[in-house]
């Protein structure tokens, strides 16, 4: 757990975090977003109100960006019912999507699901071989000891911030 402490975005020391918003905000500008340009993009949520991913909260959430960004993220929100909501999220039709789902009690299940070339949740597509096999001995693995210790490499691998897996997750804006 102190490891994520220490990784940008995760970290929850405020002079930390405040350092991490004006790393990124740099990265932002250097790609030409600012203010005047603002980086936009659409949050998919259900068009439910009073849950962990209710409307309201992504609303809120999306409020935030703009707030912490000084105007230089402008995210919308699109609240869809559930069952349309399900169809853009099977077709993968959306930029980004909100929706919280119980993976298991394995960590190897989540890890394949979100990250596996393959993974059914994967909707960030993210594809890399290394990680695929390194899942394959993660998953041959039977003592627990050693298999904890191969998940903890899995998770540190694809929150590298040399990898794009996890530019969607984090502590929040």
């Amino acid at each position: 757990e102190s490891e994520y402490d220490n990784l940008p975005g995760f970290r929850t020391d405020k002079a930390k975090r405040e350092q991490d918003i004006k790393d990124a905000l740099a990265l932002l500008d250097q790609a030409g977003y600012n203010s005047n340009n603002p980086l936009k993009w659409e949050i998919m949520a259900w068009s439910v109100p009073n849950r962990v991913i209710g409307i309201d909260n992504i609303q809120l959430a999306a409020e935030m960006y703009k707030q912490v960004s000084g105007g230089v993220l402008d995210p919308t929100v699109k609240g869809l019912e559930w069952g349309t909501w399900k169809t853009a999220e099977a077709n993968h039709e959306f930029q980004m999507i909100s929706s919280a789902y119980s993976m298991g009690v394995d960590a190897h299940d989540a890890l394949v699901k979100m990250y596996s070339s393959t993974g059914g949740r994967n909707f960030a597509q993210f594809k890399d071989p290394a990680f695929d096999a390194k899942l394959e001995v993660e998953k041959a693995e039977f003592d627990v000891e050693k298999r904890k210790e191969l998940v903890k490499e899995l998770v540190r691998y694809i929150n590298d911030p040399s990898r794009i897996a996890n530019a969607w997750t984090g502590t929040g804006p």
